[in-house]
């Protein structure tokens, strides 16, 4: 008895061990707390969230604490990829940009490759020409 419930642990640890190990652990939501330039300036930012599905689906989150201004709250979908080791591209859905202008995003237009600094369980730093973005696990 003992055999099989050793061997039926073995078997689960190798099949999870195996699904996507190729793709960086992005899924959940990661809050972005500070903007580091070129120029090594600081902006501290808490209103930013970006969201991961699946390694495929990515949501954009603005919020604005002033809900008597219109558009307070900015929800952006689109998708997220992998094109090479410690890269991510991720490409806003035109068809769901909800009126949304894309310099309600931290780049300019509908996609932006990053490459990845840093990932573990706790914290993501995602850089894009020579700018930092520290984000945290929400």
């Amino acid at each position: 008895m003992k055999n099989y419930l050793f061997g039926g642990i073995l078997i689960l640890a190798f099949l999870t061990a195996c699904q996507d190990a190729d793709l960086p652990k992005v899924n959940g939501m990661w809050q972005l707390k500070t903007i580091q330039e070129k120029d090594h300036t600081t902006q501290a930012v808490d209103t930013v969230y970006f969201s991961f599905q699946r390694q495929a689906i990515f949501s954009y989150t603005l919020l604005n604490g002033d809900t008597s201004k219109p558009n307070s709250t900015v929800i952006i979908y689109g998708y997220v990829d992998f094109p090479a080791e410690n890269k991510m591209h991720i490409q806003l859905d035109k068809n769901n940009l909800n009126g949304y202008h894309t310099s309600r995003v931290l780049w300019k237009g509908e996609q932006v490759t990053y490459d990845i600094l840093k990932l573990n369980s706790k914290e993501l730093i995602l850089g894009q020409e020579g700018t930092r973005y520290h984000f945290i696990k929400f």
